[in-house]
């Protein structure tokens, strides 16, 4: 047997290394800002209406740019890509942590998420295009979706310890050395063979995704000068950019031969119902939801970075001790049933926290609420995830894993913007709109026509 056709079979420790380091940049990266976000506040003095831009910057240009990163992904040897990626954010990380103005800082952050749309996408087509046994590819991706729970988790304690300790810059030096680690692992990688490429869409593909981008931005302007009423002039510049954006990126892929979102090849019924779903669990119970928190633990509880940190560990322990469960409540309950329980334990969790505005108190406060959005996060996000992907035909389902992402990290920035603008006015009325907006997605889960969507029988059942 050839040397390269072993080493594709058994891909060994660089592989998994490399693999696993991607997944781990990228997730620590979202949740070690927020735990710095107070102390990039005061050192770069960010005004309150423009700190939401130092998160949400990140997640536009990830999700604007995740559909050709997927595509490019097809085209471009994995491996060269993601080494390609991980200078991109080594080169963000380190423009972000010399940021001396709150615009070097967001610039930076917006590169690392550009660097974020090209590593997700190379990494996974590394794992499916190396010839993997069945069982280990499985290993791979079961460690893939570990290591992002372990980041997701860490990334505030680590966050904590570097803020505390050093400042709030080292949570942007500290990729440095992880990106480089990446990059030697990827030299003991092997490359994958050019037939298992795709066409390359074309200069379109990335011009409609800038587009896609500006639109997403110009977004978050409409909503941020809405809410915070600083100016009705910036509000109406930026729905006339994001509605001219938009729709000169649709009129592009209507007229391309190969679209990035080829519409005939997907179920739009399912994919609709299943970014409706996303669109709403992301706005009130992702990234908007942990930095409102890190806010208040900060400047209301007077907790330190450290602690704050530690402080979200119970909402990431529950989301992993519930993970593994998923697969087994599967064979006995359907996706409808599965969904209506987890919106109905986020609801109850955000409804909790109407009453932050009296309560100072972490184990009364905030902990329970954790407890039970960090439990009804992980069945949402599988089953909505499953329904968006499934909704394809087998040739579609990278498009329609890609628009299921790209929601999911939208949505999340919109939560930052939402969260952040309106809790001016108090916890009480920020945590009734979005406990509304979950009433709204178990309303529609409800409904009989989404449930002919969702229909399906435990697994259980189809064995």
């Amino acid at each position: 047997m050839p040397v390269t056709a072993h080493r594709a079979t058994r891909p060994g420790l660089p592989l998994a290394a490399g693999l696993l380091s991607a997944q781990l940049i990228t997730t620590l990266d979202t949740s070690i800002v927020n735990v710095a976000l107070p102390s990039m506040r005061s050192a770069l003095r960010i005004p309150a209406a423009q700190l939401h831009w130092v998160v949400t910057a990140y997640l536009v240009v990830l999700g604007g740019f995740l559909l050709v990163c997927g595509r490019l992904a097809d085209h471009v040897e994995p491996r060269a890509m993601l080494r390609a990626g991980f200078l991109l954010f080594l080169a963000g990380s380190v423009l972000g942590a010399l940021a001396t103005q709150p615009w070097m800082l967001i610039t930076g952050r917006s590169v690392q998420g550009l660097a974020a749309a090209i590593i997700t996408p190379a990494a996974l087509a590394l794992i499916t295009a190396v010839s993997v046994a069945g069982e280990r590819r499985l290993w791979l991706l079961g460690w893939w979706s570990a290591v992002g729970s372990i980041g997701f988790a860490g990334g505030g304690v680590v966050g904590g310890i570097l803020v505390r300790y050093l400042s709030w810059q080292a949570v942007m030096w500290v990729n440095v050395p992880l990106c480089l680690l990446a990059i030697a692992l990827l030299t003991a990688v092997p490359g994958t063979p050019p037939g298992a490429r795709r066409p390359w869409p074309g200069l379109r593909a990335v011009v409609s995704s800038a587009l896609v981008t500006t639109a997403s931005g110009a977004l978050m302007l409409v909503l941020s000068s809405v809410t915070t009423g600083s100016g009705r002039s910036t509000a109406f510049i930026a729905a006339a950019v994001c509605l001219l954006t938009a729709g000169t990126a649709f009129m592009l892929e209507r007229s391309r031969a190969e679209p990035l979102i080829p519409l005939p090849q997907l179920h739009t019924r399912a994919l609709l119902v299943s970014i409706t779903i996303i669109l709403l669990f992301g706005v009130v119970a992702t990234s908007g939801l942990f930095v409102i928190m890190t806010l208040h633990l900060q400047d209301v509880l007077r907790l330190d970075p450290l602690w704050t940190g530690i402080a979200f560990l119970p909402i990431a322990v529950v989301a992993a001790l519930a993970a593994p469960m998923v697969e087994r409540v599967r064979r006995h309950l359907s996706r409808r049933a599965l969904l209506l329980t987890g919106l109905g334990l986020i609801g109850a969790g955000l409804g909790w926290l109407t009453s932050l505005d009296r309560s100072h108190d972490y184990l009364t406060g905030m902990l329970p609420a954790m407890v039970l959005v960090g439990v009804g996060f992980v069945p949402v996000l599988v089953i909505a995830t499953e329904v968006g992907t499934n909704a394809a035909t087998a040739e579609a389902r990278g498009a329609a894993s890609g628009i299921v992402n790209m929601t999911s990290q939208l949505a999340g920035a919109l939560g930052v913007v939402l969260y952040l603008t309106s809790s001016a006015n108090g916890y009480a009325a920020t945590f009734t709109v979005t406990t509304v907006l979950t009433a709204l997605a178990f309303a529609l889960v409800a409904l009989p026509a989404v449930g002919d969507v969702l229909r399906d029988e435990p697994l259980e059942e189809n064995r």
